[in-house]
């Protein structure tokens, strides 16, 4: 027996409004939502360098692997966008970052000509150390000691960017042909372990990759500087090259979920302990808010 049409026409009513608010919630779930980066339509060229436990390239290895790598999967899931990779010098990826051959590059420290060509947002702080051998103890426990010496060099990577005391001193240092450049950290520690430099700047994670347990307790030691120095940002940075303002601002949105829902500090934990972790998370107030 068929219902009455006027039951037929309430029931249709009742799902009719039923679909419009669920179709509202969805609206309004979507504007309150921060939009997602547009991919481009060709991957996204992010250049990594060799830097222990944040990318290593293993010799006949077809890619490398390290936190860096780990970073970008993230926003590889979240995105939707694809990624390639190419492992170079760190002097040439600010080359290429400027030119727009290359769009991405991580574990970036900020500077004034950097950032006229990329914007660079947080993922963490650290604190770098200085590292020498034992037996410049203690004659070389502070800046001043160790600039004092003339003789003594100082090691770094072409291309690095470092804390603001640091760099100040490699630049005074450079005039006076004190400074020994080499292309990337292997080669620095090379130079360390042949007593070819008397210092060099290195953060633990990094020394500790590159440096056995023993050498570290017999031949090497580590000391700040700088007590009062604050932890450097360490940064993703991408080329203004290839990503406008707003583009950019979206993908900071989305690195600061990583340190938002924990996942910064899950990675982190893969290659240093927990109190370590936390000490090289970013605090709240580096955080964009989440306005556009």
């Amino acid at each position: 027996m068929m219902r009455p049409p006027s039951v037929l026409g309430r029931l249709w009513r009742r799902a009719l409004r039923w679909l419009a608010a669920v179709l509202s919630l969805q609206a309004a779930a979507a504007l309150a939502a921060p939009a997602q980066p547009s991919c481009p339509e060709r991957p996204i060229r992010v250049g990594l360098y060799e830097l222990g436990p944040f990318h290593s390239l293993p010799r006949g290895a077809r890619q490398g692997a390290g936190l860096d790598r780990d970073i970008v999967a993230e926003l590889q899931k979240r995105s939707g966008c694809s990624f390639s990779f190419e492992t170079m010098a760190r002097a040439r990826i600010w080359i290429e970052l400027r030119a727009g051959r290359l769009d991405m590059t991580l574990s970036a420290l900020h500077s004034d000509d950097r950032a006229s060509y990329s914007w660079l947002h947080p993922l963490m702080q650290m604190q770098s150390l200085t590292l020498l051998p034992r037996e410049l103890l203690p004659e070389g426990s502070s800046r001043s000691a160790f600039i004092a010496r003339p003789g003594w060099v100082l090691g770094v990577v072409r291309g690095y960017q470092h804390q603001a005391t640091d760099q100040a001193m490699i630049d005074a240092l450079r005039a006076e042909q004190r400074v020994l450049e080499v292309v990337d950290q292997p080669a620095l520690f090379a130079k360390l372990r042949a007593g070819q430099i008397h210092a060099m700047f290195s953060y633990p994670m990094v020394y500790r990759h590159y440096l056995q347990a023993e050498e570290l307790q017999e031949r090497f030691a580590t000391t700040r500087w700088d007590a009062e120095e604050k932890s450097s940002l360490v940064n993703l940075a991408l080329s203004k090259e290839t990503f406008t303002a707003e583009q950019a601002q979206r993908w900071r949105r989305l690195t600061d979920q990583l340190s938002r829902d924990g996942t910064v500090e899950r990675l982190l934990l893969r290659y240093v302990p927990p109190a370590e972790a936390r000490g090289m998370l970013l605090p709240a107030t580096q955080l964009a808010g989440q306005a556009p």
